[in-house]
């Protein structure tokens, strides 16, 4: 028979957790910066009226931030999830 003791009763697990709003923070900004890089060049071609090469640049900047930051994004990351 389970016990009515209040002193024995456990916390309850809760969802929305500080982890939790971070991934989910995380995932938002990844999925904006993916739309937008997707719809990037036809706006600088459209719009701006750029030429082939001066969007590739432009393209190439994502690729070369995101190696620049990987071990500053580790090093926050592991930081955070101690």
């Amino acid at each position: 028979m389970p016990s009515t003791d209040p002193s024995t009763k456990t916390a309850p697990l809760r969802l929305l957790t500080q982890k939790l709003v971070l991934v989910l923070a995380a995932q938002s900004a990844f999925g904006l910066g993916w739309s937008t890089h997707l719809v990037q060049p036809k706006f600088l071609a459209v719009e701006l009226g750029a030429s082939p090469g001066t969007i590739g640049r432009v393209m190439a900047v994502g690729g070369l931030a995101t190696v620049l930051s990987i071990e500053e994004c580790f090093a926050w990351g592991h930081f955070c999830w101690r």
